[in-house]
C-alpha cells in the first residue's frame, strides 16, 4: 500500500508540472500509474493538493497507508497504519 500512494503521489506531481493543476480521478487512472488489484486506492484532488488512501482488504488486518501534498506542519505526508 505505501508503494501505492507514493506511485499516485509521484503521477500526481508529474500531472502537475506538465498541466499546472493536478488530476482529478480513479487512482488507476493517474498517467503512468500501475495498480495492482488487491489494493483500494481512492484518490481526491482540489486546486490547492491531493490525497491518496490505500487500503488492503484482502489481508487477514486492516491496514492502510495514506499521502497529503499538504500535510498539517509537523506532520509527514506519508502515514500508514
Amino acid at each position: 500500500m505505501r508503494c501505492t500512494v507514493e506511485e499516485v503521489a509521484r503521477g500526481e506531481e508529474a500531472y502537475f508540472a506538465a498541466h499546472g493543476r493536478y488530476f482529478g480521478g480513479a487512482c488507476r487512472d493517474v498517467p503512468g500509474v500501475r495498480l495492482t488489484d488487491t489494493v483500494v486506492c481512492v484518490l481526491t484532488a482540489t486546486a490547492n493538493g491531493f490525497a491518496v488512501l490505500a487500503i488492503a482488504p484482502l489481508t487477514t488486518f486492516t491496514k492502510g497507508c495514506r499521502w497529503r501534498s499538504r500535510p498539517p506542519e509537523g506532520e509527514s505526508s506519508l502515514s500508514c497504519s
